[in-house]
């Protein structure tokens, strides 16, 4: 079964974004969406998509970052110093 299309503000409320950025982001196609006359609608498994792929670049950012440190990801590194 199909997933529902959901209204501007059940987009807007779904993904925790203000309503200039969820425009900004339907029209340049960061977020897609469908505009039927002046109503936008979005398809709940396009969001998603959109939510998956922002947290996969977020941990992917903060991985990288991390191993930059000489950390590891996951796990704490040991401190030479420490006592034990």
């Amino acid at each position: 079964m199909a997933e529902r299309l959901m209204s501007f503000e059940e987009a807007r409320t779904y993904l925790g974004i203000a309503r200039p950025t969820l425009y900004l982001y339907a029209r340049t196609g960061r977020i897609p969406g469908l505009k039927v006359g002046t109503l936008w609608k979005f398809d709940k498994a396009d969001l998603k998509s959109y939510l998956k792929r922002l947290m996969k670049s977020y941990y992917a950012k903060r991985k990288n970052k991390i191993k930059q440190r000489g950390l590891v990801y996951g796990k704490h590194k040991k401190n030479s110093h420490s006592r034990g």
